[in-house]
C-alpha cells in the first residue's frame, strides 16, 4: 500500500521549513552551468528525467508524489524511471533519458560508483544531472546534489540512545544491523554510529549486514537475539527495515513498549509512517528523520535555475534530520514527515 495516497497536503506543510534547514546545512559553493551561450528556457518548456532506484521505501513514495504534485503545479514534463534496485537497468534508463534529450536528469543512484558512467555519459551529451538521496562517488560533472547529512544522522541515533539508556539505567548492549556497502547513505550511517558510541561507551555485542534485504535484516535479528540474550537495543539504519525487527523481537517475545521490564530500545534513521507508529506505540526510542519534500523540490528547483540560465548556488545540499522520540513524537506534528503517513 503506498504511504502517500491521500496524504499529500500534510507534507507539502514540510516545505516551509526547508529555508530554515538550509540555514544549517553543510554546502559547497559553485555550479555546474558551463555553456556562456545559454538560451533561457521557461518551465513550462522544460522535460525533467528522474530515475529512481525503486519505489519499496516510504521515502522515495513520498518523494515520488511530491514529484508529481511540483509537475503539476510548474508545468513541466516529468518522464519516470524505476530500476528495481537493478545497476545496469538503472545505467540503461539512464542513457534513454540523455538520448530523449531531456533538459535535465534526477538520479538516486543504487551505486555509486557505477552510477559515474552514468555522469559521463549526460555530460557527453550537454544533459545536467542531478542528485538527491545518495551522492555520486565523484561529484565532477555532477550539476547538484541534494540529500541528508547521513554521518550526523548515525551520531544523532547513537546520541539520543545513550541519553535515554542513562536516564533509565540501562547499560547498552547493542545489536548493530548494516544497509549496503554499496551504499554511501549506509556507511556513513553506520560509521557516524560507530563513532559516537565509541566515544561513548556503548557495546556493539553483534551485527548484522543485510544487503537492505528485509529478510536478511529478520533472519539475522532473530539468529541475534537467540545467540546473544542480553541484547537491549538494536541500530536500524533504515525504517525499511523496520518491520523486519519488530517481527523478529515479537516472535522471540521481546516486543516490549518503553518503560516496561525487558523493553528492547530501538534507534533508527528515516522517520517513516512505520517508525512515526513505532514512536507512539513505544517499541522504538529514536527516529531521526530526512526531508523527502526536499529531496523532490530542490533538485527541481535546480534544474529549472539552470535551464534559465543562472548558477546553481549551493550545488551540494546535505540537510540536517529532524529528531523524533517517544517522548516527543506526540507534539510534533508535521515537523516528523511520517507522522502525516502512519497506517492506522
Amino acid at each position: 500500500m503506498s504511504y502517500w495516497k491521500n496524504q499529500m497536503p500534510k507534507t507539502r506543510r514540510l516545505w516551509a521549513g526547508v529555508a530554515l534547514a538550509l540555514t544549517t546545512a553543510i554546502t559547497i559553493s559553485g555550479s555546474a552551468l558551463g555553456a556562456e551561450d545559454c538560451t533561457p528556457k521557461d518551465v513550462s518548456d522544460l522535460t525533467i528525467g528522474v530515475s529512481f532506484p525503486s519505489l519499496m521505501s516510504a521515502t522515495w513514495q513520498v518523494t515520488e508524489a511530491e514529484l508529481k504534485a511540483y509537475q503539476e503545479e510548474l508545468g513541466f514534463e516529468l518522464v519516470e524511471v524505476v530500476a528495481d534496485n537493478d545497476v545496469n537497468k538503472q545505467l540503461s534508463q539512464i542513457e534513454d533519458l540523455i538520448a530523449q534529450n531531456v533538459d535535465g536528469i534526477i538520479v538516486d543512484p543504487i551505486d555509486d560508483k557505477a552510477i559515474l558512467s552514468a555522469v559521463m555519459a549526460a555530460n557527453d551529451k550537454g544533459v545536467p544531472i542531478h542528485f538527491f538521496d545518495r551522492p555520486p562517488a565523484s561529484m565532477d560533472g555532477v550539476a547538484s546534489f541534494v540529500g541528508s547529512d547521513n554521518y550526523t544522522f548515525g551520531k544523532d541515533a547513537a546520541r539520543v540512545l545513550k541519553e535515554f539508556a542513562d536516564q533509565n539505567g540501562v547499560e547498552l548492549k547493542v545489536l548493530a544491523l548494516i544497509g549496503a556497502l554499496t551504499d554511501p547513505n549506509a556507511v556513513n550511517r553506520d560509521n557516524g554510529f560507530r563513532e559516537v558510541a565509541a566515544e561513548l561507551g556503548i557495546e556493539i555485542v553483534a551485527e548484522v549486514p543485510t544487503d537492505w534485504q528485509p529478510e536478511k535484516a529478520l533472519n539475522g535479528v532473530t539468529n541475534a537475539l537467540q545467540a546473544n540474550p542480553d541484547i537491549n537495543a538494536i541500530f536500524i539504519p533504515s525504517d525499511y527495515l523496520l518491520p523486519s525487527v519488530l517481527s523478529a523481537l515479537k516472535a522471540n517475545e521481546k516486543l516490549v513498549p518503553f518503560g516496561e521490564p525487558g523493553h528492547i530500545m530501538l534507534a533508527q534513521i528515516d522517520g517513516d509512517g512505520n517508525g512515526a507508529k513505532s514512536l507512539q506505540d513505544g517499541f522504538s526510542t529514536v527516529d531521526v528523520a530526512h526531508d523527502p519534500i526536499a529531496w523532490a523540490r530542490m533538485p527541481v528547483d535546480n534544474v529549472v535555475t539552470m535551464a534559465a540560465c543562472e548558477a546553481i548556488d549551493p550545488v551540494f545540499n546535505a540537510l540536517p534530520g529532524v529528531i523524533g522520540t517517544v517522548e516527543n513524537i506526540g507534539e510534533m506534528g508535521d515537523a516528523f514527515w511520517g507522522n502525516g503517513y502512519v497506517e492506522q
